[in-house]
């Protein structure tokens, strides 16, 4: 079996497709960001990203790009991943 980085993994384009389809649902006035309001929105929202809003606000401007929201999501596969594996994050 070859080791293949994350992102050559199969379910990665998956899940970047999902968590690209979940911000286009989230970003609700359509202007390519989430603000904190629209992540934390009842309907659309994303529960975890509102939550660590902060923490994936990378640049500190308020709004999260999809390019922050994706680093967010491939960083927390990756701890998780490493957790599993019991290597140190």
């Amino acid at each position: 079996m070859v080791d293949r980085p994350p992102s050559a993994t199969p379910g990665a384009a998956t899940t970047r497709k999902e968590h690209a389809r979940r911000f286009e649902l989230a970003d609700r006035d359509h202007d390519g960001s989430l603000t904190r309001e629209e992540a934390a929105h009842p309907e659309t929202g994303l529960p975890v990203v509102s939550r660590e809003f902060t923490a994936i606000d990378a640049n500190g401007d308020g709004k999260l790009s999809k390019a922050e929201l994706l680093r967010f999501a491939r960083e927390r596969r990756q701890a998780n991943q490493d957790r599993r594996t019991g290597q140190p994050s």
